[in-house]
C-alpha cells in the first residue's frame, strides 16, 4: 500500500513540474525547452493574433528571464488575420505545423539563426508572396510550403542540403526556382502542380531528383539537370506540357517510369550511363527521332508510346528486351532491329510500317504492318508478288494514285501519312479495310460514286481529317478554253493562266491527278501517251499526249 501511494505521489509531482513548464505571457503562449539555459518556445495564447506581429525575443516569468529559441508545433496555426509576422533572430527552429493555414499571412522575416524550416511549417499560407530563407538554413522539411499560391519566386540557398516532400507543391504562382549548389536530394513532388514555373536551375551536387517532383508544371519550358544527378523518379517532369528539350547528363544512371510523359520534347540525348529505358519515360511526346545508347540492355512497356511525331529509331546490338506497347502509335516508316533482341512485347510496333528483323523473337509482326517487306520505287508496299493487296505507303511524294493491280487495301495503309495532298483510289479497289487513313489529311478521289460493299464501314478512321471525292455520273465533256491555254508537251500537259484547281481525266474519266494553283503555267507530267481530259474549274479540253 505505501509503495502506491509513493507511485501516486510521484506522478502527482510529474504533473505538477510538467504544468509549471508551460506559462502565458501577453496571450503568447511559452514552453520551457531547456530549464537549464532558460530557454523556451512560443505560440499563440488563446486569443487569435491579428494584423502585424513581432515575436519578442527574451520573456520574464517568476522572476527568470527566458530566451526564445524556437517555434512551437502549430504554434501560430489556423490565425487567420494574421499579416506579417517578424521572427527574433535568437530562434534556431521552426516546428512543424508553426504558421499551418495562416490564410492571410503576406510576408515572414525569417532570421539568419534559423537552421531548420519543419514539415507544414508555411503549408495553406494562401496570401505568403515572398519568403527569404536564410543561409544557414539546412533542411526544407516536408510540405513546408505548400499551398503557397502567390509565392512567386524563391532561392534555396546554398546551406540547404535537402527539400522535402510536397515543399513547394502547388505554388502556383512560382515562376522560378534556383535550388543551390549544397541540395543533395529534392523530394518527391516537391514542385508538383506549380502550374507557373517556367524555369528550374538544378544545382551541381543533387544526386536525386524525387519521384513526380515536378509533376503537372505546365508551363516549364527550361530544366537544368546538374552534373551530379544520378537518379530521376517516376513521373519527375510528367505533364510538364511546354518543355521541349532536355539534356540529360551522363551521370544519370536511372530515369523512372514516365518520367517525361506527356511533354513536347522535340528533342532528347539519352546518356550512355541508362542501361534501362524504364515504362513510359518519354510516352506521349512530340519527339521526331530518337538515338537509344549502346549499352541499354531494355526497352520498357510503352516507353515511346503516342509519340505520333517520332519517324525514325535506333536500336543498338545491346538490346535483348523491347517491352509491349513500346513504339505503339508512333509514326515509324521502318525500324532495323539487331539479332540481339530476344523479346518483343505484344503491339510494340503497332501501326510501324515495315520492320526488318532477322530474329526469332515470338509474336511477328508485334502490330507492325510488315515484316522484312520491300517497298517499289513508288513506296508501295504489298502482301503478294502480283501487287493486288496493298499493305503500306512509304513514299515522299504528295499526290498518289494506287495502281490498278491493286484490288484490297489492308487496315491502316495510310496511318499518319501526313505529307500525302491527295489519294486517287481506282475503280479496282473493292476491299478496303478499317482505319486505312488513320491521322491522315489527304483529299481522297474516288474512282467510284459510293462506297462499295467491299470497303469497311471505317475505312477512314475516326482521325481522318481530309475530304472525300466521289466520281460523279456526268461524264467529262469539252468546253470552250477562254483564255486558258491547255496543250501537250513531251509527256506533260501545259495548262496557263489557271484561275482554279486543275484535273487531270484520262480517256475513260478516270482521275489522273490534281495540280493547284500556284504559278502562271503548270507543268502536269502524266507519264504514259494517250488522250486526256484537262478541266479547270468548268473550263474542259481534250489533249494527246504522244
Amino acid at each position: 500500500m505505501k509503495n502506491k501511494i509513493l507511485v501516486v505521489a510521484f506522478l502527482l509531482l510529474a504533473s505538477v513540474a510538467a504544468w509549471a513548464q508551460e506559462f502565458v505571457v501577453d496571450n503568447l503562449k511559452y514552453t520551457v525547452t531547456d530549464a537549464e539555459k532558460h530557454e523556451v518556445s512560443v505560440g499563440q495564447g488563446e486569443t487569435e493574433l491579428v494584423g502585424d506581429f513581432v515575436i519578442p525575443s527574451k520573456v520574464e516569468n517568476g522572476g527568470v528571464t527566458y530566451t526564445i529559441t524556437s517555434i512551437s508545433e502549430r504554434g501560430f496555426s489556423w490565425c487567420i488575420d494574421l499579416n506579417s509576422i517578424t521572427i527574433p533572430n535568437t530562434v534556431k527552429i521552426i516546428k512543424d505545423e508553426a504558421f499551418y493555414c495562416c490564410k492571410g499571412l503576406k510576408s515572414v522575416t525569417i532570421p539568419d539563426s534559423v537552421t531548420y524550416i519543419s514539415d507544414s511549417t508555411f503549408a495553406f499560407c494562401y496570401a505568403l508572396t515572398t519568403v527569404s530563407i536564410p543561409n544557414n538554413v539546412t533542411c526544407i522539411g516536408k510540405y513546408a510550403f505548400c499551398w503557397c499560391e502567390k509565392l512567386s519566386s524563391i532561392n534555396i540557398p546554398n546551406s540547404v542540403t535537402s527539400i522535402g516532400e510536397k515543399a513547394f507543391s502547388s505554388c502556383q504562382s512560382l515562376s522560378s526556382v534556383v535550388i543551390g549548389d549544397s541540395v543533395n536530394s529534392i523530394g518527391d513532388n516537391a514542385f508538383s502542380n506549380c502550374e507557373n514555373l517556367t524555369s528550374v536551375i538544378i544545382g551541381d551536387s543533387v544526386k536525386n531528383i524525387g519521384r513526380e517532383a515536378f509533376l503537372y508544371c505546365e508551363n516549364l519550358a527550361t530544366v537544368v539537370i546538374g552534373g551530379s544527378v544520378k537518379s530521376i523518379g517516376d513521373k519527375a517532369f510528367a505533364y510538364c506540357s511546354d518543355l521541349t528539350s532536355v539534356t540529360i547528363p551522363n551521370s544519370v544512371e536511372y530515369i523512372g517510369d514516365g518520367a517525361f510523359d506527356a511533354c513536347s520534347l522535340t528533342s532528347v540525348i539519352i546518356p550512355n550511363s541508362i542501361k534501362h529505358i524504364n515504362d513510359g519515360v518519354f510516352a506521349n511526346n512530340d519527339l521526331t527521332s530518337i538515338i537509344i545508347p549502346d549499352g541499354v540492355t531494355s526497352i520498357g512497356v510503352g516507353a515511346f508510346i503516342n509519340c505520333t511525331k517520332l519517324e525514325s529509331v535506333s536500336i543498338p546490338n545491346s538490346v535483348k528486351n523491347i517491352g509491349r506497347d513500346a513504339f505503339r502509335d508512333c509514326n515509324i516508316t521502318l525500324v532495323t532491329l539487331p539479332d540481339s533482341v530476344v523479346s518483343i512485347g505484344e503491339d510494340a510496333f503497332k501501326y510501324v510500317k515495315n520492320i526488318v528483323y532477322s530474329g526469332d523473337a515470338e509474336g511477328s509482326p508485334w502490330g507492325a504492318l510488315n515484316v522484312n517487306a520491300t517497298p517499289d520505287t513508288e513506296g508501295f508496299i504489298y502482301a503478294d508478288s502480283k501487287k493486288t493487296q496493298l499493305t503500306a505507303y512509304v513514299g515522299d511524294k504528295t499526290e498518289i494514285t494506287i495502281p490498278e493491280s491493286v484490288t484490297s487495301i489492308c487496315d491502316f495503309t495510310f496511318y499518319g501519312c501526313k505529307k500525302l495532298i491527295s489519294i486517287t483510289i481506282p475503280k479496282s479497289v473493292t476491299t478496303i479495310g478499317g482505319w486505312v487513313f488513320y491521322g491522315c489529311t489527304a483529299t481522297i478521289y474516288c474512282d467510284v460514286e459510293e462506297r462499295p460493299d467491299g470497303w469497311d464501314g471505317e475505312w477512314l478512321g475516326h482521325t481522318y481529317k481530309g475530304k472525300v471525292v466521289w466520281k460523279t455520273a456526268t461524264p467529262v465533256t469539252e468546253t470552250a478554253a477562254n483564255a486558258v491555254n491547255i496543250y501537250a508537251y513531251g509527256r506533260s500537259v501545259v495548262v496557263e493562266n489557271a484561275a482554279e484547281e486543275i484535273s487531270v481525266y484520262d480517256a475513260m474519266g478516270r482521275l489522273v491527278c490534281r495540280d493547284a494553283i500556284n504559278r502562271a503555267s503548270n507543268e502536269i507530267r502524266v507519264n504514259n501517251p494517250g488522250l486526256y481530259i484537262v478541266k479547270v474549274g468548268d473550263v474542259a479540253k481534250r489533249v494527246m499526249v504522244n
